[in-house]
């Protein structure tokens, strides 16, 4: 299995990682010939030791067969604990090995002044020349350019030295071994057919001579791509004990009830905390907390920051207000009942309403009552307040009226709690119609449950809503049974 990451095509080599002067000399198609790299490696006995590691993972066979590669043979001991961690097995130590020191495509060292080279790890390898002597990645090459019927055969006077990135570091340090095991959890194959060889089409259907397999992690998307060298990064990794802390942290705000959803806590915590873990190099965003660094690792892709404890403070991160706008009706479980429902737009006081929108609500008839009810997804378990935001009756899509009188208003709110099967009812509460006014219907009101699900298909969906009713009496002329709402708001509340 091959990653894509590890692929390197002539072309690409040509477009954007030679430095060399002449394109010809450097790529220069080796003559015909009938002896394989394996051959090559395994006849020359200052390559024993090499050719056992190619063996003992199966690599023999690839550099036997008809697919094109360059390799940079080194001399005398392999010495594996050079690669070697806590978290890796002996066969990803091997594998990273050998891979240190192949590359796909034909590469030559004639004429090289400086070149990057990819190799099949993922690794990219600096090729130095002064005009005498050949480099790669520090060590001299002592016999370039052996021509192969397969590639080339660069032998090397040692070992290459592996270069971490922070991806693969990750799984040499014994102290974030959780961290590890999450992100890597994440990794999946994925046949690539665009670079893989096609060998002809049999039964209508495609075969391919040199199926290549491409490393995946959804994490690399959001994170960063930590495990390639193309940018710069600096991730903040948490030890065993700070990953678990921060974790039990998370979950006190992501509690589901017990069945189906009982163990999405510690799901939704872990990917949580990843979104506060990597920075580009070059970022001026400061981190939004002090972590207790006691290590700093420098990697091939940036630096590494081990952290004993990440003191993440939740209200200033991922707990925050949650505003629901009153005219969005994807947040309102059926239409407003006993009122005729407008979305206006306010041209003037733009810095007064959420989004320059509200809900006019306009009862048809005095002996009804308007009711609306929305939704309150991605509440988290913890305290909010809750608040409604009402508009005076003479902010129009103009600007505010004059020639609008506009009277005050009393509602009745329920919450509705699915989860717990309760109720909680404010009634009698007053607005003030002669401004923006915010009505506080529950202070500090414990969630015990969140409503947070990441793929969720519909709002209405939540099992937590918010009812208002306009309550004024037909004989209180001094009052408006009307209700025109700019948004809901939850605060949350640290104590």
């Amino acid at each position: 299995m091959k990653n894509k990451h590890f692929i390197l095509s002539v072309m690409v080599a040509a477009t954007t990682l030679s430095c060399t002067d002449s394109w010809e000399e450097h790529y220069a198609v080796p003559a015909q010939s009938t002896t394989t790299l394996w051959q090559q490696i395994s006849d020359n006995v200052e390559l024993d030791d090499f050719a056992r590691l190619l063996q003992s993972r199966g690599y023999d066979k690839l550099l036997d067969s008809d697919q094109r590669f360059t390799v940079w043979a080194p001399k005398g001991k392999i010495d594996t604990s050079l690669v070697a961690g806590g978290m890796m097995s002996d066969e990803e130590i091997t594998t990273q090995v050998i891979e240190n020191h192949i590359a796909r495509s034909l590469i030559s060292v004639s004429a090289v002044k400086a070149d990057s080279i990819k190799t099949l790890n993922g690794k990219l390898m600096r090729l130095i020349g002064d005009g005498i002597h050949v480099a790669f990645n520090g060590v001299r090459i002592e016999s370039p350019n052996m021509e192969c019927s397969n590639g080339l055969l660069h032998i090397v006077e040692q070992q290459v030295r592996f270069n971490n990135n922070i991806w693969t570091y990750l799984r040499q340090d014994n102290d974030l071994q959780q961290l590890c095991d999450y992100l890597y959890g994440f990794n999946r194959q994925e046949f690539d057919p665009n670079a893989s060889t096609l060998g002809g089409v049999v039964g209508g259907e495609k075969v391919y001579s040199d199926s290549v397999f491409i490393t995946t992690n959804e994490l690399w998307s959001r994170m960063g791509q930590l495990n390639t060298e193309n940018t710069s990064y600096v991730m903040t990794a948490p030890t065993n004990q700070a990953w678990e802390e921060t974790v039990e942290e998370f979950k006190a705000f992501y509690r589901y009830p017990e069945g189906i959803y009982e163990h999405m806590g510690d799901s939704v915590a872990k990917r949580r905390i990843t979104e506060y873990l990597v920075r580009r190099t070059d970022s001026e965003e400061p981190l939004p907390y002090e972590a207790l660094i006691t290590d700093t690792v420098d990697c091939s892709n940036g630096t590494l920051l081990k952290a004993e404890a990440l003191n993440i403070d939740p209200y200033e991160t991922f707990v925050q207000d949650i505003v629901i706008e009153a005219e969005a009706e994807a947040y309102m479980t059926k239409e407003p009942s006993n009122c005729e429902a407008t979305s206006v737009f306010v041209v003037t006081g733009k810095n007064e309403l959420s989004k320059n929108r509200y809900m006019k609500l306009v009862a048809t008839s005095p002996l009804l009552k308007p009711t609306v009810t929305y939704v309150l997804p991605n509440v988290l378990s913890c305290k909010y307040d809750i608040g409604v935001v009402f508009v005076p009756m003479n902010l129009t899509k103009n600007g505010y009226s004059s020639v609008i009188d506009p009277k005050d208003g009393r509602v009745d709110v329920e919450l509705y709690d699915d989860y717990l099967g309760e109720v909680y009812k404010s009634t009698g509460l007053d607005i003030d119609g002669t401004t923006i006014d915010t009505v506080w219907v529950r202070e500090e009101h414990q969630f015990e449950y969140c409503d947070y699900y990441p793929n969720r298909e519909k709002l209405t969906d939540s099992k937590l809503t918010l009812k208002i009713t306009g309550t004024a009496k037909r004989t209180e002329t001094t009052l408006s049974r009307d209700m025109y709402i700019d948004c809901i708001v939850l605060r949350p509340r640290r104590y």
